[in-house]
């Protein structure tokens, strides 16, 4: 529910609903909602009980066609958290996750063909641990972020629009090492923003440019020098607009336009509920203020 939806926000509905009694249970769904006008991204939650805290995202909530659920089983294996980009060409939604082998993740894929969901593609495969994928589509190419949780090590994997995964590039040969990475086009070139310990207790913004003769070249562009466990970085392209937002502490949420070749002081906005849900509002309300008049 931010601009890194491709910039179709309208197409992105989310839903929270708590019940006055019962205990705590907590389930929400990835599905489609197809519609006379083409197909929107439904995360929808219901929480029963005292305590809000909608963080499992893979439960199927509704009486629908079981075809547009998205990985209904997620739940039980404790798959990691989606992210998704609307196809600028096709207007369907394409998704992302870290799915649960039970010994460690797998980056996985899927995306909305017209009358169902994709079968679940495998981008990564072997040992390491690969989390907290993002995913940006642009009118010609797919791209996906990951980083693994051992090693710090920050990958991208394109795709062209009528073609095939290519190789996965390590961007943390420019990064050294990153967290939680995203990744954008713009102008013609791959942007991948990171966040890495600065050594004193902090943490650092980091930008990855991609080059024309080929790799990376690595900037920091912020920071945050209280303790922060993360600041999951998302960088948004959406209609000639270049922004970043990130988790600036526990109370506020920052976000930095690039403007004439350079990126802007940090905003900050109030932010109190460390939940999946909120955490997309507040990046929507952000959204709001980038384009405002």
């Amino acid at each position: 529910m931010r601009g890194k939806w491709n910039g179709l926000v309208p197409f992105l509905a989310v839903a929270a609903l708590a019940a006055t009694v019962g205990p705590l249970h907590v389930r929400a769904e990835v599905s489609a909602d197809p519609s006379p006008t083409g197909v929107r991204l439904l995360i929808l939650g219901i929480i029963e009980g005292p305590d809000p805290i909608p963080q499992v995202l893979w439960e199927p909530v509704r009486a629908v066609d079981p075809k547009l659920y998205l990985n209904p089983d997620g739940a039980g294996r404790g798959d990691g958290r989606p992210d998704a980009a609307i196809d600028p060409v096709t207007g369907w939604p394409h998704v992302v996750w870290a799915w649960n082998n039970g010994t460690d993740h797998d980056i996985a894929y899927s995306h909305w063909t017209g009358d169902g969901w994709l079968e679940t593609e495998f981008l990564t495969s072997g040992t390491s641990d690969e989390v907290d994928p993002r995913i940006f589509v642009d009118e010609e190419t797919i791209y996906v972020v990951w980083w693994e949780d051992e090693s710090d090590k920050i990958w991208l994997v394109t795709r062209p629009r009528d073609g095939e995964w290519e190789i996965s590039e390590l961007v943390s040969q420019a990064l050294q090492t990153g967290m939680r990475p995203s990744v954008v086009s713009w102008g013609g070139t791959i942007l991948v923003a990171a966040e890495d310990d600065d050594g004193h207790g902090g943490k650092e913004i980091l930008i990855a440019t991609s080059q024309a003769q080929g790799g990376y070249a690595t900037v920091t562009v912020g920071s945050v020098s209280e303790e922060n466990d993360r600041l999951e970085v998302v960088l948004h392209a959406e209609q000639g607009k270049l922004w970043m937002d990130w988790r600036q502490s526990e109370e506020e949420f920052a976000y930095s336009e690039f403007r004439y070749d350079a990126w802007g002081i940090p905003v900050t906005v109030p932010w109190t509920d460390d939940s999946w849900l909120k955490l997309e509002e507040v990046r929507l309300c952000i959204r709001s203020l980038v384009f405002a008049p």
